[in-house]
């Protein structure tokens, strides 16, 4: 049996006491994956759901790795990446900084041969594609050549040459003219006063710029040349979740083979759940 490996934007869902107990299910007994990647697993300040989320995790046959982003330009929302594996097949783990952010890459063994390889778990950056590039460039310099290496997690990119992400660049283009408001900016008390329409407006030109800046494919052309290629062939849109534009969540392989790409709809994130089966 291959590597079952998933990766799921789970919108902070661990600092939810509701949606917390609801994660570990569907992710241990109905994902069930051998190595997993959590990005915004929770909001930073939720230290005693974690130490809960992991004793649970670790119950079920899971061993836990979380960190802040530790982003370096002052953002409002702080967010933390979580990585989960199974006790047996991941090995060693260590913290890596891609251009001032945080990612985690972990040894993992393939069940079927016992044979190891690579495991990186990303969240790259939301705000700019030039930050993106510079964290791609960042995580390259720590793959090995010739050994089986997975990139998975929510990097912020698609494919450029896709019809998808055509239209999507053409739809988002005028979106880029409106006023930004940075995520976790509080909303107005009232909003239904000018203040209020203005942040709406700046929430919708905030997602329209970042949509449009994910279209330019700076990720992917740079996995791509280094000879990764996506689990999916076919590309499926991962966010949102209720109405799919874009494909942001990726699993990547290089030196592996991957079969059996799905891409998950859910009620407990704003992303759809990405998985693989990956040999190596």
């Amino acid at each position: 049996m291959a590597l079952e490996v998933v990766a799921w934007n789970i919108c902070n869902g661990f600092s939810d006491g509701n949606r917390a107990p609801q994660l570990i299910e569907t992710i241990a007994h109905d994902l069930k994956p051998d190595i997993a990647i959590l990005p915004e697993a929770y909001f930073e300040g939720s230290d005693d759901r974690l130490d809960n989320v992991t004793e649970d995790f670790d119950v079920l046959g899971y061993r836990v790795k979380h960190h802040l982003y530790e982003d370096v330009d002052g953002r409002r929302d702080r967010h933390g990446l979580m990585l989960i594996g199974r006790h047996e097949l991941m090995g060693h783990v260590e913290l890596i900084r891609l251009a001032g952010r945080t990612a985690f890459k972990a040894s993992v063994a393939d069940p079927t041969s016992d044979r190891e390889g690579d495991f990186f778990g990303v969240h790259l950056d939301d705000r700019s594609k030039y930050t993106r590039a510079l964290q791609t460039d960042d995580l390259l310099t720590h793959v090995v050549d010739r050994r089986p290496t997975i990139v998975a997690g929510d990097d912020n990119d698609m494919h450029a040459r896709g019809l998808r992400t055509r239209i999507l660049r053409a739809a988002t283009r005028p979106l880029c003219a409106l006023p930004l408001i940075e995520p976790g900016t509080p909303m107005p008390a009232n909003m239904k006063s000018l203040a209020g329409l203005e942040y709406v407006a700046g929430r919708i030109g905030s997602l329209g710029s970042r949509l449009h800046e994910a279209t330019s494919g700076v990720v992917m052309q740079r996995l791509e040349a280094a000879q990764f290629r996506d689990a999916d062939e076919s590309r499926r849109p991962t966010m949102s979740n209720r109405l799919p534009l874009a494909q942001l969540d990726h699993i990547m392989v290089r030196d592996a083979v991957p079969t059996g790409s799905r891409t998950r709809r859910n009620r407990l994130s704003d992303h759809r759940i990405v998985s693989a089966r990956v040999t190596f």
